[in-house]
């Protein structure tokens, strides 16, 4: 049986033993690393994996996560330092304005807040919806 959560199947690159909650990215070696703010994650880090340790990570559905700042309900989260979660910029694109030739750029949405955050280091739940770029 398929699981959209990796329950171990990829390792930790590096200690992530203080990044709970976290986001994370595999790299090119298929090892989970810190994901960098402003980046696609690739899901929320359950566990606590020292380097080489089996990494729990969930890419889909309701989290715990580590906030990197105050947001309310349903703000759409980014990753921020540290792969915290972060409010997106809240900008976005007027697809009616046919006169507009600057490029579209966007926010990676990792998740929509399910609970206020009313401060940074704090954990929350989470859906997590790996979106991709949204525009802003």
């Amino acid at each position: 049986m398929s699981s959209i959560n990796d329950d171990g199947r990829f390792l930790a690159g590096v200690d992530l033993s203080s990044h709970q909650y976290c986001a994370v990215i595999l790299d090119a070696n298929n090892v989970w690393q810190v994901c960098a703010a402003g980046k696609a994650a690739g899901g929320i880090l359950q566990n606590k994996p020292k380097l080489g340790q089996a990494a729990s990570v969930r890419r889909f559905g309701v989290s715990l996560a580590k906030t990197g700042g105050t947001f309310a309900i349903p703000a759409s989260l980014v990753v921020g330092a540290g792969g915290t979660l972060i409010e997106t910029s809240g900008n976005y694109v007027n697809t009616l304005d046919t006169s507009a030739v600057d490029p579209v750029q966007g926010e990676f949405v990792v998740a929509t807040a399910d609970q206020v955050s009313g401060a940074a280091d704090t954990v929350v739940n989470v859906f997590i919806n790996l979106m991709g770029a949204i525009p802003f």
